[in-house]
């Protein structure tokens, strides 16, 4: 048999006390006398109450539920930081809604205009498809991680420091030609000062380097990518035969793909190639040689961001939602040193 619903009459005539008074234990509990929420406590236990959780979210236009828009789940600095974000519902009130948009600005509109129906108040974003002067026009804060933000706030990692860490150390560790391999950044994203920095500090040193960019087409196509990048290790066989070469990769899951082709093309690492990635995510780690990282700060960024979330959702109430609320948070990064650089046991 279906189970019958406890309502909020039932609880009344429990506890001999008003519909009213059970509403207000409920939506405005510091109203009551702490003898009469123990009281309307012990009748929830008795009664087996489950709370409506939706029809509260109607009734009080307060659904706790934050969007995410994702562009992909194939780099793994994306999977970490939702996972992150995922583990804090213990302690904080938010459920998180998650979207994967695969970079169409389409369907990232589509999936706006569903969060509106599920009344979110808040929106995380990490694809970069619609510009933040778009998003900025909805009636809830907007927080983007690692994407243009001109006009909503943001969490991101210091990409400057974080590249110019990354290259120091293959220069200290002698190498004598340095490439970096990234996809087709737009300027206007933070990420774009991994390709701007490793130019301006390679350029200085005035030893060989060059950027390899990967094409659009097939950057979540694994067999593609491990093609170019079979292609990158004979260009680099070819024109430095004799030199140790420093690689610099944008991100953890193509430096994981590097790794293994440069093992397959028949380079030692690190002794002939030192590879360094960006993330920290899971996979360089757990790399068949751990790879030499820049690491994002995945569990600070996270806090970050719900504590600025909390922050904004705290000034909305006390006014329209306007969107001038803005504030940029830059996380510093730490280079994590594994075995595909010199020098470490």
């Amino acid at each position: 048999m279906k189970k019958k619903n406890t309502t909020y009459g039932d609880i009344a005539s429990y506890t001999n006390l008003s519909k009213m008074t059970i509403s207000r234990y409920f939506n405005q509990p510091d109203s009551l006398a702490d003898e009469t929420k123990s009281k309307i406590e012990e009748a929830l236990k008795k009664l087996n109450y489950t709370e409506n959780k939706f029809a509260k979210a109607l009734s009080s236009g307060k659904s706790g539920i934050i969007g995410m828009i994702t562009p992909n789940f194939f780099y793994n600095f994306y999977t970490a930081l939702i996972d992150s974000f995922i583990r804090t519902y213990p302690k904080s009130p938010y459920k998180f809604l998650v979207f994967t948009s695969d970079n169409s600005a389409e369907m990232e509109r589509s999936f706006l205009t569903e969060l509106l129906s599920y009344r979110i108040e808040g929106l995380i974003i990490l694809s970069h498809t619609l510009h933040s002067e778009e998003l900025c026009q909805y009636p809830f804060p907007v927080i983007g991680i690692e994407r243009e933000s001109g006009y909503i706030s943001s969490v991101d990692t210091d990409n400057v420091s974080g590249t110019r860490q990354a290259v120091r150390r293959l220069l200290q560790d002698g190498c004598e030609a340095l490439i970096h391999i990234n996809t087709n950044t737009s300027p206007a994203l933070p990420a774009y000062a991994r390709i701007k920095v490793f130019e301006q500090v390679a350029s200085q040193t005035g030893i060989p380097h060059q950027c390899f960019i990967i094409p659009e087409y097939i950057h979540t196509d694994v067999q593609k990518l491990y093609e170019y990048f079979s292609k990158i290790c004979q260009t680099l066989h070819k024109e430095y035969p004799h030199k140790r070469i420093g690689a610099f990769v944008c991100n953890d899951t193509m430096a994981h793909l590097f790794l293994n082709s440069a093992l397959t093309n028949g380079f030692l690492v690190p002794q002939q190639l030192e590879i360094i990635g960006f993330d920290n995510s899971p996979v360089s780690e757990q790399a068949i040689l751990p790879i030499t990282t820049v690491g994002q700060n995945v569990n600070r960024i996270v806090s970050q961001t719900v504590r600025l979330l909390d922050q904004q959702l705290e000034e909305n109430k006390k006014m329209t939602w306007d969107g001038n609320l803005q504030k940029h948070l830059v996380i510093k990064p730490k280079l994590l040193l594994r075995k595909t650089t010199m020098n470490v046991k």
